[in-house]
């Protein structure tokens, strides 16, 4: 029976869903410590990083870079597709200029 209430994820609200995908992405717990984690919040209440971090899954560092480190992938990310935005519309704009007739 104890194996079939691990595979079913309780109720978690969006963020604590968020936070375990996250650290997980990062490699700092697995899906069974997740839906575990899940099941203490649910029974107990409390927040899903104290919890993991109670029940030595992963440290207190973890927990706090994990977010950070998402939100300085999430910039680069943009970045990324600003700069990649740009260069397409400098070509554009270039390709229009030009003649593409000789009169």
């Amino acid at each position: 029976m104890a194996c079939a209430a691990a595979t079913t994820v309780p109720e978690a609200g969006l963020s604590d869903m968020h936070l375990g995908r996250l650290l997980q992405r990062r490699g700092y717990i697995n899906e069974h410590q997740l839906v575990e984690a899940l099941h203490a919040q649910a029974a107990a209440g409390g927040r899903l990083g104290t919890i993991l971090v109670r029940r030595g899954c992963l440290s207190e560092d973890q927990l706090h870079a994990a977010p950070s480190d998402s939100v300085r992938e999430s910039a680069a990310m943009r970045m990324a597709n600003v700069k990649a935005s740009n260069r397409a519309a400098r070509r554009s704009a270039a390709s229009q200029s030009s003649p593409h007739s000789s009169t």
